[in-house]
């Protein structure tokens, strides 16, 4: 709900210092900035339906036959800011003081209804495409719509001037974004009415994304500060509007959503190349209510360091603005499971694993799963085994090849770690000299592995010296 009136203020500090637009979204300086009426627009219709203040003015602009199509537009998107409400609150279909008001034109009812489908969708944690696909008419009218191009002199007949088109450019500017910066920067670059393109964006960003703070991309950043805190609470009254306004806005934002989002888990921004790796949580069922808790991770602190969001369909682990990995979640026979682990570059595949170990325990709540502990154990054993798909090529055909393979085995064949750690500690006892001091210089699930790649050679060359095997 909130993301709509930052995204106003971004529209006019975009007009008038496009270097702090840049930097920071919005400006700081409040005796200066200033809503447009659509911002306005949308605080009185927060004020008439979530926190109703009998002095507040909450009147709505009334229509008439003799607007020109210009001024018809602004009031369609006015009229669009009050229909807005109902995108964050499943109970409410049409605000109040509209139920009066005639039947809008065809153009301003899709406008409405696509905006409200879409909102819906994102919030309950859809990806961009499956929420273009299941609002009805929106593909296709996307696709036949002149929209992409833009005349100064608009008229009746002229599609390119438009609110549907409004509707459109702010789809596809938040469709290329990567986060709810990025979706207004993109906003920004649209002829046209900036203001109501913006407003619509940062609403279709904010259900996905979240906007409680702005993080910016190093090439932006001003000073090498890449976060910035919007201060929510103070805006609304800066405008005339009831001091407790956005704190009922902020908790109907948080009670109808379904996942933790990108811009409030504060981590970086940059572009990854990311790497599929080795999954050892592939077996691990989670219930519905179990996936819930999942998506709706709490955030990281001092008590739990690892966290994750939800962007576009992907689950992401990260830790204090360090992005470690991320994964999907795939329903099989009525159960969900963790699916498609990928590095970003950041971490090693060892870290990826106790990252999202301690996420699922710590940040979910998911206490209940001693595997967990048991993948972090194995995951950090290993030496040469990191994940990847194949062996290093300048491994292959030498000893690190071998202990290379024999983690990989361990770790994937789920190899039982208590019967070689009992095995090691038998051996142990038997061992003398160079053997003895090989065995007490790792832990005894660590010599149970080596142990093992010992035993699993042997019994592919049983005639072959295995002395290499002191070489870990």
């Amino acid at each position: 709900m909130i993301g709509a009136i930052i995204g106003d203020l971004a529209a006019w500090t975009y007009e008038n210092d496009k270097d702090t637009f840049w930097k920071q979204l919005i400006s700081e300086d409040c005796e200066k900035i200033e809503l447009s009426v659509y911002g306005h627009a949308y605080f009185r219709a927060a004020s008439r339906n979530v926190l109703y203040v009998p002095e507040q003015d909450v009147s709505i602009i009334r229509t008439s036959e003799d607007l020109s199509f210009r001024e018809k537009l602004k009031v369609n998107g006015q009229w669009l800011m009050w229909q807005l409400m109902c995108a964050w609150h499943d109970n409410l279909e049409t605000p109040r003081d509209l139920e009066d008001i005639s039947t809008p034109d065809k153009e301003e009812g899709y406008a409405r209804m696509f905006v409200i489908g879409l909102i819906r969708c994102l919030r309950k944690g859809m990806t961009k495409s499956e929420a273009y696909h299941s609002v009805d008419a929106f593909e296709n009218l996307s696709k036949s719509w002149e929209w992409k191009s833009y005349q100064q002199e608009a008229t009746e007949c002229n599609n390119r001037y438009s609110i549907l088109s409004c509707v459109f450019r702010a789809w596809d500017s938040f469709y290329r974004g990567f986060d709810f910066t990025s979706s207004v920067h993109n906003a920004m670059k649209w002829e046209g009415d900036r203001h109501l393109i913006a407003i619509i964006t940062a609403s279709f960003a904010s259900a996905m994304y979240g906007c409680k703070y702005n993080l910016i991309k190093k090439k932006y950043a001003k000073d090498g500060e890449i976060t910035y805190t919007f201060d929510l609470l103070q805006i609304g009254e800066n405008f005339g509007y009831h001091h407790a306004l956005f704190n009922e806005l902020i908790g109907d934002y948080s009670k109808y959503r379904t996942f933790y989002p990108k811009n409030i888990a504060l981590t970086n921004v940059e572009r990854h190349h990311w790497k599929d790796t080795a999954n050892l949580y592939e077996y691990i069922f989670f219930s519905e209510s179990q996936k819930q808790s999942i998506l709706m991770c709490s955030p990281t602190g001092w008590d739990n360091r690892y966290g994750l969001y939800l962007d576009d369909g992907w689950m992401y682990v990260y830790r204090s603005g360090c992005l470690i990995g991320r994964f999907q979640l795939k329903e099989r026979s009525e159960k969900w499971h963790i699916s498609n682990t990928q590095l970003s570059g950041e971490r090693s595949w060892a870290e990826f694993c106790n990252a999202l170990s301690c996420a699922l325990n710590e940040s979910c709540h998911l206490i209940n799963l001693p595997i967990l502990a048991e993948i972090q154990t194995r995951a950090s054993m290993c030496k040469y085994y990191q994940g990847e798909k194949d062996c290093p090529s300048e491994w292959k055909d030498t000893t690190k090849g071998k202990f290379w393979y024999g983690e990989m085995r361990f770790c994937t064949g789920r190899i039982n770690i208590k019967m070689w750690s009992e095995l090691a500690t038998e051996t142990i006892e038997s061992l003398t000299g160079e053997a003895l001091q090989f065995a007490q210089s790792m832990s005894v699930e660590k010599l149970g592995m080596v142990l093992y790649i010992e035993a699993l050679f042997q019994k592919w060359c049983p005639y072959d010296d295995t002395k290499w095997i002191f070489e870990y």
